[in-house]
Formats: C-alpha cells, structure tokens, sequence
C-alpha cells in the first residue's frame, strides 16, 4: 500500500517542477528541473510497485 503522504508530496513536487520547468528563462535551470521531474516521475511508478518501468523510465528519458 502506498503512503497518501508520500505520494501526495511526491506529485506537489512534481506539479511545481513542471511550472518552474516552463516558466524559468535559463534554460540550464529548466534541465535541470526536468531532470528532478523525470526522477519523480520515477519514484511515483516505484511508490505504485512498477519498479521495472521506473527503471525504463529513468533510462530513456532521464540517462538521454
């Protein structure tokens, strides 16, 4: 079972990194906060016991 908590500052984390990821002008800051999207991303599938498409995830989209 997956802690409400935890998910729920999982996914607020992620909603604040998509905004600064569109709104921020240095585009070496919005990498990186795609970046730190993608690794939640990640911990959300991880969190929902999908730890093989976390993996993928993280190798496709965060190891490019």
């Amino acid at each position: 079972m997956v802690d409400p908590i935890i998910f729920i500052l999982i996914a607020t984390l992620g909603g604040t990194l998509g905004v600064k990821v569109t709104s921020t002008q240095n585009p070496v800051y919005s990498g990186l906060y795609l970046v730190l999207l993608f690794f939640l991303g990640s911990a959300i599938s991880f969190l929902l016991g999908l730890e093989f498409m976390a993996l993928l995830f993280l190798l496709v989209y965060a190891g490019a």
